[in-house]
């Protein structure tokens, strides 16, 4: 029976069943804080360990906490007594055969934790303003992060470590065209280039990331050498991205899902052609 599982500004979790439509399970508070802003859900991930399902919440202003769904109400499990982390992004991943929990701090901390042992594997720092949006991808058949950066004065930072081993392999820098200058207010102050939404895939022997703004606009960019290999643009907002096959995607949309199936060889051989013209 299919389920979706929502975090809201309540500080609330919420599990719904999609066939009746009704709650089923709820966390009231899953966000602890003095104030309001710091009890709001901001990112949520699920995962299965021996068919007990558990969901992981938290935000940028806590610690992240994982909560037993198959009891009612759900049940906190504690992670270690170090549990210190705050998530502004995270994802689950298998490392090993076993069930791993990835956060990225806004400050740039990037923690590994191993859900079956309840324990960091092992942590590192990025820079600042590291981990707006993050995925996994496989290099050479071993699982890495992708964490996508977004500062206000700089184009988007790729930054690629090996879960593994927990050290940071590259960072790339996607160079904005002029039209996608980050976004300005009234008063001149530069609010950032508007990326809400990250995925990475293997097409073919090339892995790529997929960045989704806000401003409609969809960049298909190497993450070998950093170079954008499609961009397409709609009239809504991108929210989520998820894809489904090498060449479909799934983009949740203000306006609603939408299926996106790109002809990334076309576009990959006019850059390469591109790239000879001026070369010779």
């Amino acid at each position: 029976m299919p389920y979706v599982i929502s975090g809201g500004v309540d500080g609330a979790v919420r599990v719904w069943n999609l066939a009746s439509g009704q709650r089923y399970n709820e966390i009231p508070q899953a966000n602890e804080g003095k104030y309001e802003f710091e009890k709001k859900v901001t990112v949520l991930a699920v995962t299965d360990i021996d068919g007990v399902l558990y969901v992981i919440s938290g935000s940028e202003f806590g610690p992240m906490r994982v909560w037993d769904l198959t009891s009612r109400p759900p049940r906190e499990v504690r992670l270690t007594e170090e549990q210190k982390y705050s998530a502004n992004a995270l994802t689950v991943t298998e490392l090993e055969g076993l069930p791993h929990v990835v956060s990225v701090e806004r400050s740039g901390v990037v923690c590994v934790w191993d859900l079956v042992h309840r324990k960091p594997r092992g942590a590192m720092t990025l820079d600042e303003q590291s981990g707006h949006a993050i995925a996994i991808v496989k290099l050479k058949d071993e699982p890495h992060l992708v964490s996508v950066a977004v500062g206000s004065t700089r184009d988007p930072i790729i930054d690629v470590i090996n879960l593994i081993t927990i050290q940071h392999r590259s960072r790339k820098r996607i160079e904005t065209e002029p039209q996608d200058l980050p976004i300005v207010d009234q008063e001149g102050t530069r609010l950032g280039i508007g990326v809400q939404a990250v995925v990475a895939a293997n097409w073919k022997t090339r892995p790529i990331v997929i960045l989704g703004y806000r401003e409609g606009k969809i960049l298909f960019v190497d993450l070998i050498n950093g170079r954008p290999i499609l961009k397409l643009e709609i009239k809504a907002s991108i929210r989520s991205l998820a894809v489904v096959s090498p060449c479909r995607v799934i983009i949740g949309t203000s306006l609603g899902l939408m299926l996106l199936e790109p002809d990334l060889d076309a576009a990959s051989l006019a850059i390469e052609q591109s790239g000879r013209r001026a070369d010779s």
